[in-house]
């Protein structure tokens, strides 16, 4: 769906659910950002997550369509 964020600008959102109940929130910022929050916790990148579900940046980078927005999460131009 799409939200409002704080200044009142557009932020995109998904959210999966499991079967057990826990939660994968996804938004995307208006900078083309990906954040992900498990379970309602703090928001953190799309790289760190994929990072600590055991891919690396070469193996992420690879097997995705626009790798520029995972380089815009990890800080590089």
């Amino acid at each position: 769906g799409s939200e409002l964020d704080h200044n009142g600008i557009s932020v995109y959102t998904g959210t999966i659910i499991s079967d057990w109940g826990g939660r994968l929130e996804l938004e995307i910022d208006r900078k083309a950002r990906i954040w992900a929050r498990v379970s309602r916790k703090q928001k953190i990148s799309i790289l760190v997550l994929s990072s600590a579900m055991g891919s690396n940046l070469r193996e992420i980078l690879e097997n995705v369509c626009y790798p520029e927005i995972f380089l815009k999460v990890h800080g590089q131009p």
